[in-house]
């Protein structure tokens, strides 16, 4: 035997390793994603839940300017943004440039301008931040939930203030229903896809809440969006009949609480004598004048209101237009008819780009094989966003809601959906396909054996 292996082997002394330490470079990103998700969050809190038209003195202090410059600074000193080689952020700059060419021919510039800020803060809050930050499943999730939270809000305070919303872009009804059609999809999508117990029965509690919210507004337009809102949910879902049921039991549980009037005032959709109706058509006919006079790059963002007296002159126009009043300095009553006149083909093109990209992209997600991998949520989203865009797409029919947040926040989201993206372990990072390509054909030479001779 040997005299080694007699010995007694000594236990070697154990030294405990410790983490390398992060790289001034780690830190700094790791530092400015997280100030980058609060000035996203506050940003959000700011345009979607409106504190600052519910506590006095609040707006005073511009709290949207302050975390949108935030976001901006935070956004630059963010280094990865491998994000940017998906088609969306490409067609919300072409449509911005496009905003910005109407300074040249615009009648009145000046609200040319706020349709500029607004689409302008709304790229950089949705298209260039919020991909920054939901790289991270938590973030994602965390997000998702104030969403709901944001809905849950304005549906109470709908019901509570006679149908209004908190202000701005919620505050009239019709505004608010819309906004409260797209939280219907929300909870529905929550409901469906979260993975915890507790938030699934808070978001199915909320179905029956926000749909009830929308009866109070008296809306027409936000009877629309909730019916296609209720279409959209059973065309995504795997399990049509399922949603189906599920569709008709919340009915059943708010038609007791629809006033008795409610119905009336949706059956004068279809009244030709209605005063409401016509002098929407009406303004509908104007716009389509305007967008012929104007066919490839239009009016000008918000100059609608500024130029439709033009065209108010013809015999056409005067025919129908009898004893009532004239329609200018009032907005067109629809997103297709503003988005016609104001931005021409150019616009629509873009527009309907931007569109049935979103739509295809959650489509073909909530259609991926099951089951999900561990912390794959992008069939939560896609279920959202998809059932969401047709219901504002049919809603904003009778409500001007292009220059508002919802759609450009929608089709943002699907930048998560881009075929581009690769997800480990719930954590999301964006190459390009041929990127994609060589990688799998890398790991299939891999697993290949070796040729022995």
């Amino acid at each position: 035997m040997n005299l080694d292996d007699a010995l007694p082997m000594r236990e070697q002394p154990q030294i405990e390793k410790k983490p390398a330490p992060r790289s001034a470079r780690g830190r700094l990103a790791r530092n400015s994603r997280t100030a980058l998700y609060w000035s996203l969050m506050g940003y959000c809190l700011i345009t979607l839940v409106r504190p600052q038209d519910v506590i006095p003195g609040l707006g005073s202090i511009k709290p949207g300017l302050l975390f949108s410059v935030a976001m901006l600074l935070t956004w630059v000193s963010a280094k990865n943004r491998d994000y940017l080689i998906d088609a969306i952020p490409k067609l919300f700059i072409a449509f911005l440039c496009l905003i910005a060419s109407g300074a040249l021919f615009a009648v009145n510039p000046h609200v040319l301008s706020w349709a500029f800020e607004d689409v302008a803060t709304f790229t950089l809050a949705f298209c260039l931040a919020f991909p920054a930050v939901a790289r991270s499943l938590v973030q994602r999730r965390a997000f998702i939930r104030f969403l709901l939270f944001a809905n849950l809000f304005t549906a109470y305070w709908v019901i509570t203030h006679n149908g209004h919303g908190q202000g701005g872009h919620l505050g009239d009804e019709n505004d608010a229903s819309l906004a409260l059609d797209i939280g219907v999809c929300l909870c529905f999508a929550v409901a469906r896809f979260d993975r915890e117990r507790t938030w699934r029965v808070l978001a199915t509690a909320g179905v029956f809440f926000t749909a009830f919210a929308v009866v109070i507004t008296d809306s027409r337009g936000g009877f629309v969006g909730l019916i296609a809102a209720g279409l959209a949910i059973a065309i995504f879902s795997r399990e049509l009949l399922r949603a189906l049921f599920s569709i008709a039991v919340v009915v059943l549980l708010v038609l007791p609480f629809v006033p008795a009037q409610y119905s009336a005032d949706m059956m004068t959709m279809t009244d030709p004598n209605d005063l409401t109706r016509t002098a929407r058509i009406y303004s509908w006919h104007r716009g389509t004048d305007m967008f012929l006079a104007n066919p490839v790059f239009g009016v000008g963002a918000n100059n609608y209101p500024f130029r439709v007296h033009e065209y108010e002159n013809s015999a056409a126009a005067q025919a129908e237009r009898n004893d009532r009043r004239s329609v200018g300095g009032r907005a067109a009553h629809s997103l297709y008819f503003t988005l016609l006149p104001e931005t021409g083909t150019v616009g629509v093109v873009l527009y309907l780009s931007m569109l049935i990209t979103a739509l295809i992209r959650c489509w073909k997600a909530v259609r991926r094989p099951l089951p999900d991998a561990p912390g794959d949520d992008r069939r939560l989203w896609a279920y959202f966003v998809g059932s969401a865009l047709v219901a504002f797409s049919a809603g904003g029919t009778f409500v001007s809601v292009l220059y508002y947040p919802h759609f450009w926040m929608l089709v943002s989201f699907t930048i998560l959906l881009a075929p581009t993206v690769v997800m480990h372990e719930g954590e999301i990072r964006w190459e390009t396909l041929i990127r994609q390509k060589k990688a799998q054909r890398m790991r299939v030479t891999r697993k290949l054996p070796l040729n022995r001779t």
